[in-house]
């Protein structure tokens, strides 16, 4: 019962996640979690329940930058560079009051992207420089700067965008997930050669979660009283 957990953090960080789920893994029934390739984190569940409660969870977030968790399966290729989309917290500094409505944050926050939800403070309505909503933008595209759109009379107003994070951005492949440093097309050597230790690893937890569904099949047959 395996997870794959992608995040954009520093490794020193990613290390702390792994310690932080470590800890947390109780609750959910993690027994085994490891640092795969590139950012990617594989999470072992003693249970489908508890692998099933995180996916359901909702949208995780951590130092500001959002947690892509997806089930593992034998076929799965998972890397930053197939994400289409990715949620991001965005600022609306000194936004007018009178656009903190649902409507007018959903109507504002669309200009970006996809709008998901605000936060707690935006909410309740607690500090006003500025708005904060989460918002699903596509990676493929220019994140903006600033907005524009009509008031109620009809006036031109132009907001300003800020992020609390943005996705790393290549300059050699121009693609987001990674930086020149890290670009596989720039580096193909260096990348084969990180990934051999990360695989071998990656190797281990599908074969122990293959053993454990083979195991979970023979108790179900012995259950129904199958030989």
């Amino acid at each position: 019962m395996l997870l794959f957990a992608m995040c954009w953090v520093h490794t020193h960080h990613l290390q702390y996640l792994i310690d932080l789920s470590k800890e947390c893994g109780g609750k959910y029934g993690i027994n085994k979690v490891a640092m795969m390739r590139n950012g990617i984190v594989m999470v072992r569940f003693d249970s489908e329940e508890g692998k099933l409660e995180v996916l359901q969870g909702g949208i995780y977030h951590f130092d500001n930058k959002p947690l892509i968790v997806k089930a593992w399966t034998p076929e799965m290729e998972f890397s930053k560079e197939d994400l289409l989309t990715i949620p991001i917290w965005i600022k609306l500094p000194g936004l007018d009051f009178k656009y903190w409505s649902a409507r007018g944050l959903s109507k504002i926050g669309s200009l970006v992207g996809k709008p998901l939800m605000v936060d707690k403070q935006t909410e309740k309505k607690l500090g006003l420089s500025y708005a904060r909503l989460l918002v699903e933008v596509n990676v493929g595209k220019t994140l903006l700067e600033e907005v524009l759109f009509r008031n109620e009379k009809g006036v031109v107003i132009t907001q300003s965008v800020t992020y609390d994070w943005r996705p790393s951005l290549c300059d050699h492949c121009h693609k987001y997930g990674h930086d020149k440093d890290n670009c596989r097309k720039l580096h193909p050597t260096q990348q084969h050669v990180d990934e051999t230790k990360e695989t071998k690893e990656e190797d281990k937890m599908q074969t122990n979660a293959r053993v454990d569904k083979g195991k979970e099949k023979v108790q179900e047959i012995r259950k129904y009283g199958g030989n």
